[in-house]
Order: structure tokens, then sequence, then C-alpha cells
């Protein structure tokens, strides 16, 4: 819950600013569940506690795109000035991870 908090005061203290795009591209669902996986996966109880860190940043981010989507409507990010740099951060391999698991969660009884 910090960090949806950290968020939105971030969002407000830029003086009515937009997040640029490779925040909004970091902000996705798929590069929190990729980065969160590497990161967990160099040690024992890192694999133990991933499933849980999991299922907490799904949660997380439900909220904060409800909270967001009550406050403020941001432009598409394929207007912003530096969305080719974010579609660097898209092919990470963090990000392709995060998409894989989500799209498996969706599909998990094929």
């Amino acid at each position: 819950m910090s960090s949806i908090k950290k968020y939105i005061d971030d969002m407000f203290t830029q003086n009515n600013q937009h997040i640029n795009a490779i925040q909004r591209v970091q902000n996705h669902l798929s590069y929190k569940l990729g980065r969160l996986m590497i990161k967990n996966s160099k040690s024992i109880f890192g694999w133990i506690k991933m499933p849980f860190s999991i299922i907490a940043t799904i949660r997380e981010y439900k909220i904060l795109t409800k909270l967001t989507n009550r406050i403020t409507k941001l432009p598409k990010i394929e207007t912003l000035p530096d969305y080719n740099e974010a579609l660097k951060y898209k092919n990470l391999m963090g990000y392709k991870l995060g998409e894989a698991l989500l799209k498996g969660l969706e599909t998990w009884y094929k």
C-alpha cells in the first residue's frame, strides 16, 4: 500500500504534468511482475515467497488502477515525446517475462 500512496503523491507533485512514457511502462503490471520474478529468483527464500509477492503485486496494481482512473485521465502513451525510449523498456526480458506470466494465468486450464 505504501507504493500506491507514493505513486499518487508523485503524480500530484509534478505540478499537473503528466508522467512520461518510461514511467508509465514501468507502472505496467507486466513490467512489475517480471522485475519481481527476476529479483526473487536469486535465492531459495525468494522462490518460496514469489507466489505471495506476485499475488500482492496484482492486488496492489488493481487498487492503483482504480484510484488513478478516478483521479485523472492520462493521455495516450503514443502521444508522449519519449515513447520511442519507452518501447525499449517493453522489449526488456523482465517485461516479456511478466507478459508470459499474465498470459499463463489467463489460460491456466489449457
